[in-house]
């Protein structure tokens, strides 16, 4: 009996370690449109990787309005790794976590006006523009809108979709000839999710196109967008957005 225990553990933690996939990176073209051949199905997240004689290239986009709120009000940081054990002593943090400032639809609402959609690209110009690049000898800030070898930008490429763009030199990341382990990692939220923030339009989301999702259902939890419960949204926005890929394919 303690043997069928102890086995069983051993299967339930094996299953927990997930192992970090392999992503290929190309070379980066400027001219071109983003291919994103990769895809976190837990932050709803598509990524790129890419890569020049000099510099490694991340883009990130989601349409994920949990994951978007993330990103915008706990900070995003980007961990780089050699070992492949996920250390967290190289890494580069933009957005920082802040409040975000009320956007334009937000402040006609408390002063008696209509209420308008919240404005994606108001919020993330409301973001503060320093990010910070910490190393185990240094910790490095610099604004985002000057001239400097690392350059990181978020933008809204539509009302409900967040776009993420880095550029990092090779110099200033671990890595073997052609591979660098990097992890991407939200905060956590500590007050209310909701506080500073606008709600969501009903045309906001990650969800796939096509059906409503799930009818409101009897009982004493409401359903919210996509038939999910309010405790499920709530999960959904407060677990941090965490995983890692193992970059290969490029050499300095």
């Amino acid at each position: 009996m303690k043997l069928t225990a102890k086995v069983f553990l051993l299967l339930l933690f094996i299953g927990g370690c997930k192992a970090i996939p392999s992503v290929q990176s190309v070379p980066f073209q400027r001219e071109k449109a983003v291919q994103f051949r990769y895809y976190d199905s837990d932050s709803k997240i598509r990524y790129a990787v890419s890569h020049d004689a000099e510099n490694l290239y991340l883009q990130l986009n989601t349409t994920d309005r949990f994951s978007i709120r993330k990103i915008m009000r706990t900070g995003l940081s980007i961990y780089f790794d050699q070992s492949g054990k996920k250390k967290t002593e190289i890494s580069l943090q933009y957005p920082m976590p802040a409040t975000i400032k009320a956007s334009t639809g937000e402040a006609n609402q408390r002063g008696g006006g209509a209420r308008k959609a919240p404005n994606l690209q108001d919020q993330i110009d409301g973001l503060p523009k320093t990010a910070v690049f910490r190393t185990l000898e240094q910790t490095e800030a610099f604004q985002v809108s000057m001239e400097s070898d690392i350059q990181v930008a978020i933008t809204a490429l539509n009302n409900q979709e967040l776009s993420y763009r880095l550029k990092v030199p090779f110099s200033r990341i671990p890595s073997t000839l052609n591979t660098c382990y990097i992890g991407i990692i939200s905060g956590k939220f500590s007050g209310s999710p909701n506080q500073g923030m606008q709600r969501p339009t009903r045309a906001q989301g990650g969800r796939p196109r096509g059906g409503r999702g799930g009818r409101p259902g009897g009982g004493g939890q409401g359903m919210g967008q996509g038939g999910r419960t309010q405790a499920q949204n709530l999960a959904a926005l407060t677990t941090p957005i965490e995983f890692w890929i193992n970059v290969e394919g490029w050499s300095k």
